[in-house]
C-alpha cells in the first residue's frame, strides 16, 4: 500500500510554529492569535491521528502477510492430507479385496456347518486365483471378519492353521499331525475335548483349505494330515501376531 507523499506536520513542526508565533507582533489576546493557535492545535491533532492510522495500517499489513503465510501452510497440509487419504483408501481397498477373495474361496469350499461332511482322503486340491491357498488367506483374515463370516468349525480350523508350524511334526513328506494330536490341540485351545464329528469337520476344512499342499492319509490304522514343507514355510511368513501354542501339551510324536 502506497503512502501519501505530501509534506505533513509532526509534533516538532507544531512546536516550532508555536515558537515563531510568540515572536510575531500580534497581541496574544487578539482574535488572530487565537485563530492561529487553534489551527495549530487542529493540525497537531490531525498529525497525531495520521501517525496512529499509519501504524494501524502497518499492523494490518503484517496481519495480512501472516494470514497469507498461514493459508499457504494450510494448503500444503490439505494437499498432504489428500495424498495420505488416497493412499489409505487404496490400502483399504486392497485389504477389502483380499478379504472378499478369501471369503469367496471359503464359500466355494463349504457352505455352512449344516452341510459339512466327514473328511475324505481324496479331497479336492485347489488354490486361489491370488496364488495363495485358502489356508494362507484365512489366517490373514482380520479377527472381526473371521468371526462374522466363518462357521464355528471354520474358525477352529483357522486357529489351528495359524500355528500349524508349531502343532505339526517333521516327517519325510513335510509336516504332519495325527487326528489324536489334533484333538489334543483343540482341547487345549477350547478347554474341552472335541467330539469326533467336530474333529473330523475341522480336519476336512484344513485339508480343503490346504489344496494341493496338504492331504489326509492313513498309516497303521491312524489318520494324519500331511502338509508339504513349502506351505509350512509360507504359513510362518503370513501368520499375523504371536503364536497361540501356550498351554498345548500332550502332543504325541507319530
Amino acid at each position: 500500500m502506497s503512502e501519501n507523499t505530501q509534506p505533513t506536520a509532526d509534533a516538532s513542526d507544531i512546536d516550532q510554529l508555536r515558537d515563531l508565533l510568540k515572536h510575531v507582533d500580534v497581541d496574544a489576546d487578539s482574535p488572530l492569535h487565537t485563530i492561529i493557535d487553534g489551527l495549530l492545535d487542529i493540525v497537531g491533532d490531525l498529525s497525531a491521528e495520521r501517525d496512529d492510522l499509519l501504524e494501524h495500517v502497518k499492523e494490518l499489513e503484517q496481519e495480512l502477510a501472516d494470514a497469507e503465510d498461514r493459508i499457504e501452510e494450510l494448503e500444503t497440509e490439505l494437499s498432504n492430507y489428500r495424498n495420505e487419504n488416497e493412499q489409505d483408501k487404496a490400502g483399504t481397498k486392497r485389504r477389502v479385496t483380499t478379504n472378499e477373495e478369501a471369503i469367496a474361496t471359503l464359500e466355494k469350499h463349504v457352505n455352512t456347518d449344516a452341510t459339512e461332511e466327514t473328511p475324505d482322503e481324496d479331497a479336492d486340491d485347489e488354490s486361489t486365483g491370488t496364488g495363495m491357498t485358502a489356508l494362507e488367506q484365512i489366517v490373514q483374515l482380520p479377527d472381526n471378519v473371521a468371526e462374522r463370516e466363518l462357521s464355528k468349525n471354520q474358525q477352529r480350523a483357522r486357529k489351528i492353521a495359524m500355528n500349524l508350524p508349531e502343532y505339526t511334526q517333521k516327517v519325510p513328506a513335510g509336516h504332519a499331525i495325527t487326528t489324536s494330536e489334533l484333538a489334543t490341540v483343540m482341547a487345549s485351545l477350547e478347554g474341552e475335548r472335541p467330539h469326533r464329528e467336530t474333529r473330523s469337520r475341522v480336519l476336512k476344512f484344513l485339508n480343503d483349505f490346504a489344496g494341493e499342499y496338504g492331504k489326509v492319509v492313513k498309516r497303521r490304522g491312524r489318520k494324519r494330515f500331511v502338509l508339504e514343507e513349502g506351505i509350512i514355510a509360507r504359513l510362518e511368513r503370513t501368520t499375523p501376531g504371536s503364536n497361540q501354542t501356550a498351554g498345548v501339551t500332550g502332543v504325541v510324536t507319530p
